[in-house]
């Protein structure tokens, strides 16, 4: 119950359901000011009681952080369309007027420039003669049914600047202005009424610049490296091709090893997340189809880790793992995702990675570790690629692999039944500086020296790539990634 009594100093009470418990407490006196605009006689509030979710529920909501902002409105109209944007895009894998007639009347189009929309007749012409547009539809021939608006002042972003132009868009029934724009490899900035767009290249040029230099103009010469031959994409080799002989079938069982697989795992707290307001709407387009694995999937999983029973804390013998699980849990405070666990092969290529929360789990690394094996099956490999995961020979490098390794296969027979045949394969291993840590019998069960055929495979390889991940991936949110 609340009840406002006019004292000097001012009081509220406040008295419990029960009515047990009163407290009371001053208030500061009413400003003159105040006063002469506030009625002389108060009328109490009712005194029935409110319960605490009443209290809580009859409170005005904050509508303000329920709006979107300008980036998710914009992020939401592109996810709707994705289906069309893929087919538009897949569309230039191949020219659909090859072979046609060429506008001469003397031969067919056997060869296009890759930066023109067009054939021409001659190599020189003239730039935008007067009251030409650049006619989008029709591979570039005059549409029998312009758009009402003619022609529109238009942006385009290429590699070489930023240009104006004048298009003209198809005004045929059922036909879009974004598919105009993609089919004629024109990115738009907007969806709804676009007057800016930027060309695939310039689109492919900057990932490739801000993954080689991350926007620094030192590694510029190493992203033109890239671009050196990108023209003719289909006669460069592919790598994996070098990884795996073409022979690999006919191996005998005894040089199994001369098709190994060499995979390491390791845990980053560096790439870390701290907890603060971002846009739930920024996030990842490719819902798992790249390193890392789908995020509601993901979050589900470790949802239904946390409804079932903790299993009994294993003792291990091993003081490095005792070390790990003692480390000092406050360098994660206010962090929602403390750090990531990467799998990757003995070249460096990433293969998976997935966020952490406080700490090192093995939880985590078994969402890794899976999402890597997947990633060559969801990509459509034949049988003979799904027995190369079963029938190679596989070692994965892990700096805790002497307690990880004892529960790994049970793990996966809980929550990934379908992949237990490929973990069964894995042998265990701890890098070579790592074991450094470890106690003796670490060394003579996980170090490569003594495993057979392991060769001279050192298991560091994923300490590589973390000083190009810190600098690029700390506190990105699932958009980002």
């Amino acid at each position: 119950m609340h009840t406002m009594k006019q004292s000097h100093p001012a009081t509220h009470n406040i008295t419990t359901n029960a009515g047990c418990e009163t407290t009371t407490f001053a208030l500061p006196n009413i400003p003159q000011l105040l006063a002469r605009h506030l009625p002389q006689d108060l009328t109490p509030l009712p005194s029935e009681s409110l319960q605490p979710d009443e209290m809580k529920s009859s409170q005005p909501e904050d509508d303000f952080s329920r709006k979107k902002t300008q980036t998710s409105k914009l992020l939401e109209s592109f996810i709707a369309i994705i289906p069309c944007l893929i087919q538009n895009m897949l569309i230039h894998e191949a020219n659909l007027v090859a072979s046609d007639t060429c506008s001469c009347g003397k031969g067919k189009h056997l060869v296009q420039c890759d930066d023109c929309t067009a054939y021409s007749t001659s190599y020189i012409s003239r730039l935008r003669p007067e009251g030409y547009a650049h006619q989008l539809g029709h591979h570039s021939a005059s549409c029998p049914n312009p758009a009402s608006q003619s022609m529109i002042l238009f942006q385009a972003i290429d590699t070489d600047g930023i240009h104006e132009t004048k298009i003209r868009f198809c005004g045929c029934a059922d036909v879009d202005q974004v598919d105009q724009l993609m089919k004629e490899r024109l990115f738009p900035a907007t969806v709804d009424r676009p007057t800016m767009a930027f060309t695939f290249n310039i689109l492919k040029q900057f990932h490739i610049h801000h993954l080689e230099s991350k926007e620094s103009a030192y590694d510029f010469i190493g992203a033109l490296q890239r671009l050196t031959d990108n023209a003719f994409a289909h006669e460069v080799a592919n790598p994996y091709s070098q990884f795996r002989p073409s022979w690999w079938k006919q191996t005998p069982a005894e040089f199994c090893h001369l098709n190994q697989t060499q995979d390491t795992a390791d845990w980053n707290h560096h790439a870390n997340k701290f907890a603060k307001n971002i846009d739930p709407d920024d996030v990842s387009l490719f819902t798992g189809k790249a390193y890392f694995p789908d995020e509601a999937e993901y979050q589900q999983y470790l949802l239904d880790l946390q409804k079932k029973p903790a299993p009994p804390e294993e003792k291990t013998a091993c003081a490095h793992l005792n070390a790990v699980n003692k480390q000092n849990r406050k360098k994660f405070k206010n962090m929602d995702i403390t750090g990531i666990v990467n799998i990757q092969c003995l070249h460096v290529f990433i293969k998976s990675s997935v966020d952490l929360q406080l700490g090192e789990k093995f939880a985590n690394t078994d969402y890794a570790l899976a999402h890597s094996i997947r990633q060559h099956w969801n990509r459509g490999t034949t049988t003979i690629d799904a027995d190369f995961l079963t029938s190679c020979n596989h070692l994965v490098s892990y700096d805790i692999s002497c307690a990880y390794w004892v529960k790994a296969v049970d793990h996966f027979q809980q929550h990934f039944p379908d992949l237990v045949s490929d973990i069964e394969q894995i042998r265990w291993l701890i890098p070579l500086v790592h074991v450094q840590n470890h106690k003796d019998n670490c060394m003579y069960c996980f170090v490569s020296a003594y495993i057979l055929n392991a060769s001279h495979f050192h298991g560091e390889t994923a300490e590589h790539y973390w000083a190009e991940s810190n600098q690029l991936g700390r506190q990105m949110n699932n958009g980002h990634h």
